[in-house]
């Protein structure tokens, strides 16, 4: 039946399409259906009546205006999304008769300051808090079993948290972004610190690990920047990567006596047995020397290590894998050891003061965006190199590529064109179309240094530099090696020199003006001062001229 905007049907409410503002649900209704109210966004305040004992999934849904809500005892079940994006909900006092509330009950309910779970409930469901910004109280009940994943995602005004001795699983996520919580006691009873648990609470200054735990997962204690140090207990067995990652003021971890997985050495986590860095402290600053012996270092290693200037690794290294120092932004310089044979994708990524890397002599391979945004200017790669991948010095500014090899070149893999680009192994012919005019700077590098270049390849280059004159003009005037190299070989012929001579006046540089001169003269004879005058007197008509059509100059009558 409908009354006064409800359809309720076997005491189920089914839809409200009233007015809005405050509304007194109707006595005869015993449960709220799923989305009864969904969108109402000129509800103010509801009453339920004491009947009721579920309220349905998205009941309340996205009903912004929504301040208050009273909810009777004898409820005992709240549904998924019940009170999503209530924006303006602000308080809520839930029945001691509840016996399950669902997942994302109160998500974005950004006024809601506090909450009291009522005894009965035994798990916070996934998403339950998750980014009310200005919650800072929960009270959970004594006998609560687990937390589930982001639970309290986003609450950044949640300062403390007291979890129950009970609480044996604290779900992915369940903390993350909590700014501004500063302390909170893992219960005893569990076992994994899942992914991502405490990630970004950057005011948790202090937490205990308790023994009992075997596992701490991929980031989670990511970027919590109050920490300054942990105690890892003698039963964690496994620590994902990342696990600490950008905590940039945890500067001491230490592994309890008789953890059989792992080690502490120069401010190193590494195995038990010596062989494996398995990730830095990430806040670990100046130089850090990786320990003798040590054979792998592991993905993501150094991931995000702002502090570390630089990173000693001893000649036993034959592996490090993917993203190892990604982020590492001071690091300066970087010597790999002779025996390593892979560089992985993303190895050190936006390392944005590295400027100097000496590649292994044995290296076979070099990963997609490896040196992307690093500050290297000059790159060598070995002649044993096969396979680089894409964008691998993406965004490096080089001035100079040295390839020892006839490793083929695609797209820009080697980062945005111009720069000096010497190839000598591949014949200039074959390098791609985007590469053509690094090719040609390369060229004019060893030309000027007089480094032996094949003929075939010099002839090459001059044939493309000859049929390409007039678009490399202006690159030549910002690079004078080029200009040297169609200097020296001839390469400018009469028709052109007047244009270039404009070009290079304009750039008001007095060694090429000179340099452009002294070759005019030297190929075509000595100038005709009276010749030059006139075409120069010519020019300046012509420039009258067009200044005058153009409204440029006052007309002569004036």
């Amino acid at each position: 039946m409908a009354q006064k905007g409800f359809t309720i049907q076997n005491g189920v409410l089914k839809k409200y399409n009233g007015s809005g503002g405050a509304v007194v649900i109707p006595e005869e209704v015993t449960a709220i259906g799923e989305d009864a109210f969904w969108g109402c966004n000129s509800l103010t305040s509801v009453v339920i009546p004491k009947g009721v004992t579920v309220i349905g999934p998205e009941a309340f849904r996205h009903c912004e205006r929504l301040a208050s809500v009273t909810i009777p005892e004898g409820v005992v079940e709240i549904g998924n999304m019940a009170f999503l994006g209530c924006e303006a909900l602000e308080a809520i006092t839930l029945p001691q008769s509840l016996e399950r509330l669902g997942s994302q009950v109160f998500p974005y309910c950004n006024k809601l300051t506090s909450a009291v779970i009522p005894e009965k409930i035994r798990r916070i469901e996934d998403r339950l808090f998750g980014g009310c910004l200005k919650l800072q109280s929960v009270t959970l009940p004594k006998k609560l079993k687990s937390i589930g994943d982001c639970a309290f995602s986003g609450c950044e005004s949640l300062c403390t948290l007291d979890i129950p001795e009970t609480v044996k699983e604290i779900g992915s996520d369940a903390f993350s972004d909590c700014t501004k919580l500063s302390q909170l006691h893992i219960p005893a009873g569990v076992t994994k610190i899942a992914n991502g648990t405490f990630s970004s609470c950057h005011s948790l200054s202090h937490i205990t690990i308790p023994e009992g735990v075997t596992e701490i997962g991929e980031r989670a204690f990511f970027e919590c920047l109050g920490l300054t140090s942990i105690t890892i207990p003698a039963s964690v067995t496994t620590i994902e990567r990342e696990a600490f990652s950008a905590s940039d003021n945890l500067a001491r971890i230490e592994i309890a006596a008789g953890n059989p997985r792992f080690k502490v050495e120069n401010g190193l986590v590494l195995s038990a047995d010596g062989k494996t860095v398995e990730f830095c402290t990430p806040g670990l600053s100046g130089l850090c020397e990786i320990p003798q012996g040590v054979r792998n270092i592991a993905w993501y290693a150094f991931f995000l290590c702002q502090k570390l200037t630089g990173v000693l690794i001893p000649p036993s290294v034959t592996t490090i894998g993917a993203g190892a120092f990604w982020g590492c932004s001071k690091l300066a310089s970087l010597a790999l050891p002779p025996k390593m044979k892979k560089i992985g994708a993303y190895f050190c990524l936006d390392c944005k003061n590295l400027r100097e890397v000496t590649l292994p002599p044995a290296l076979t391979s070099i990963g997609t965006e490896s040196f992307a945004g690093t500050a290297l200017e000059t790159v060598t790669i070995p002649a044993t190199v096969t396979t680089m991948k894409a964008r691998a010095f993406q965004g490096c500014h080089l001035r100079r590529a040295v390839l020892q090899g006839e490793l083929k070149l695609s797209g820009q893999i080697l980062g945005k064109a111009p720069f000096e680009l010497i190839a000598g192994e591949i014949p200039f012919s074959q390098l791609p179309q985007a590469y053509r005019v690094c090719g040609v700077l390369g060229f004019a590098a060893c030309y000027q240094e007089e480094q032996p270049l094949g003929e075939e390849y010099r002839e090459e280059c001059l044939q493309y530099i000859k049929g390409q004159r007039k678009k490399l003009y202006p690159l030549a005037l910002k690079h004078p090696a080029l200009l040297s190299v169609m200097v020296s070989e001839k390469l400018i012929p009469r028709e052109d020199m007047e244009d270039l001579l404009q070009q290079a006046a304009k750039l008001k540089r007095a060694e090429l003006n000179a340099m452009l001169l002294e070759y005019q003269s030297r190929a075509f004879g000595a100038i005709d001062p009276d010749l030059e005058l006139e075409k120069e007197l010519q020019r300046e008509k012509k420039r009258q001229q067009k200044l005058l059509k153009e409204g440029g100059l006052p007309d002569a009558g004036e």
